[in-house]
């Protein structure tokens, strides 16, 4: 299969890094999956993963991830990688696992109605409609955990 074409970040991501500017935000990435997973502002994600624990400008524990989301009014429902892999084409089906480039190399196998929580080590991002709503899309980050948003 040729390389998959380099792509610009999606502007709903740029928009959010915008906002955490003016947040003085760094180490967010969870602060943005959440505002995208949840369809709230990056403010009202920023305030709820303090609420869980989160410092400014420092990481996040997984368990804070989805105990907001929870509050946010949605459910976190962990979905296993080989769920994605099995459903990709010819001898890709043979993939270990996933990585964050992986919803524009193998779109049908991502469900363009759904939106997912992807995370890999030290870091989580949202695929939304079937794209990486993040600034990894041409990177492949090791996926460790996949969670459906509903």
């Amino acid at each position: 299969m040729p390389a998959i074409q380099r792509v610009s970040r999606p502007e709903a991501f740029l928009k959010l890094a915008d906002e955490a500017m003016t947040f003085n935000e760094t180490n967010d990435c969870a602060v943005k999956a959440v505002a995208l997973a949840c369809d709230v502002p990056y403010a009202v994600a920023h305030a709820e993963l303090k609420r869980q624990g989160r410092k400014e400008r420092k990481g996040t524990y997984i368990f804070q991830t989805l105990k907001a989301i929870s509050v946010l009014g949605k459910t976190a429902t962990i979905v296993p990688l080989r769920f994605f892999v099995d459903q990709y084409p010819g001898n890709h089906k043979n993939l270990k696992g996933v990585t964050s480039h992986h919803p524009r190399r193998f779109p049908n196998a991502w469900d363009k109605n759904k939106t997912y929580l992807l995370r890999s080590r030290g870091h989580i991002l949202t695929v939304k409609g079937g794209q990486a709503l993040d600034w990894s899309v041409n990177k492949a980050l090791r996926i460790c955990d996949i969670w459906e948003i509903n």
